[in-house]
């Protein structure tokens, strides 16, 4: 199979923030989540913003942003990258810079995604938000790909994406921005998530990919094991506004006997437009 990029959307350390340039794949897209910028401390928790923005530059971008062809500032834990053929534009967030209070970092970045979203207007860019975590008030669309019975988002403390950013995308639609959507994670689930029940702003989370420790399955609704892993393929076809997801590796059945295989939206309508059940 021939794809443009891989990507993980964050958590690529679990518990306390670390270095992984001596063994993360260099052709692979990073993304911040909540434990790669954490501290834990055994009989006090977690801090969940220890790593400063400039080090999670250093520990997860810097070291690989050679072999990506992206456009990064350094310092910056946010990034983007056009795919002028395909006439997409893919915007790297940092959700961990709106943890807690937000400060002129969280500022900076809000401001360089409106920068960034107005130029793809612009340019006829279409637009794809990968960012870690879905946003507190997002609902679950009702399909193969969100798990049965969900129907809001659990409220996640440690990471959220915040109104500001949701609010930020939500004008510049309005102003004839072409927007696919979000690629999420965080949640060790699969859903499609509809930032605003609206239709305009659809996040495509998946469960979690790894499956060396099994308590980190404890929120998914799919079959595991050690040899059946979970990733999605996404292809985007702006000629028709239409996203297409399929679901790669062996955890494609849920408990409750449901498959997850391919799914396809309009992203222009919020419209599920085909399913492969």
């Amino acid at each position: 199979m021939e794809y443009d990029d891989a990507i993980c959307t964050g958590d690529m350390v679990g518990d306390t923030a670390t270095q992984i340039s001596s063994w993360w794949n260099p052709s692979v897209l990073t993304c911040i989540g909540n434990h790669d910028t954490a501290s834990y401390t055994a009989g006090t928790g977690y801090d969940w913003t220890a790593l400063s923005m400039a080090n999670r530059d250093a520990y997860y971008i810097a070291p690989f942003e050679s072999n990506w062809g992206i456009t990064h500032t350094s310092g910056t834990s946010y990034y983007y990258k056009d795919y002028d053929e395909a006439k997409v534009r893919l915007i790297v967030m940092d959700a961990m810079l709106y943890s807690g209070t937000p400060g002129a970092e969280a500022t900076a970045q809000t401001a360089w995604l409106e920068n960034l979203l107005t130029d793809a207007i612009t340019n006829d860019l279409h637009v794809l938000i990968a960012i870690h975590a879905p946003h507190g008030g997002a609902t679950a669309v009702n399909c193969s790909f969100s798990r049965y019975g969900q129907t809001a988002m659990p409220t996640q403390q440690d990471c959220t994406t915040p109104q500001t950013v949701i609010d930020t995308v939500a004008a510049k639609i309005t102003g004839g921005l072409n927007f696919i959507g979000y690629i999420v994670g965080h949640m060790h689930q699969d859903n499609i998530w509809d930032a605003e029940n609206d239709g305009e702003q659809l996040m495509y989370c998946v469960t979690c990919a790894a499956v060396g420790y099994a308590p980190l399955w404890a929120q998914s609704d799919q079959h595991r094991d050690d040899k059946n892993d979970a990733y999605n393929v996404i292809t985007i076809d702006t000629a028709n506004t239409l996203v297409k997801i399929i679901r790669g590796g062996g955890a494609n059945m849920d408990d409750h006997m449901r498959t997850r295989k391919a799914i396809c939206f309009n992203y222009s309508s919020g419209e599920k437009v085909g399913e492969v059940l």
